[in-house]
């Protein structure tokens, strides 16, 4: 888990250098991303953030956060009159997804940890 937490820093890191997919929301989006960030690295090596009560806040608002910006994504970046180039951005979206499920199971047992 230490490997993904540092590959996923870069990653996130890297996604917020391409301006081309840039919004109204972006500053808050690094803002919730470095939140969750900070969460990660914090059940990954077992540091104390925060009190649980802000993560399981934060981790409810990170989940309604993440759908709405992918709703958002696309609505706005998905191509609707290629289908060929549709569904490999669905296919894209697809892997991203499947990448971000230990980051949520981080985040939900970091909120969610006994104390």
């Amino acid at each position: 888990m230490k490997v993904y937490t540092i590959l996923f820093i870069i990653i996130t890191g890297i996604s917020f250098l391409d301006k081309e997919f840039y919004h109204s929301l972006t500053f808050v989006d690094i803002i919730v991303s470095i939140i969750g960030i900070i969460g990660l690295w914090g059940y990954v090596f077992k540091k104390k953030w925060f009190s649980p009560s802000f993560w399981k806040v934060y981790f409810g608002f990170n989940i309604v956060w993440s759908i709405g910006t992918l709703y958002y994504m696309g609505e706005s970046f998905l191509p609707k009159d290629e289908p060929t180039l549709m569904y490999l951005t669905l296919g894209i979206g697809l892997i991203i997804l499947l990448f971000m499920i230990p980051y949520y199971y981080a985040l939900f047992r970091y909120a969610y940890r006994r104390t």
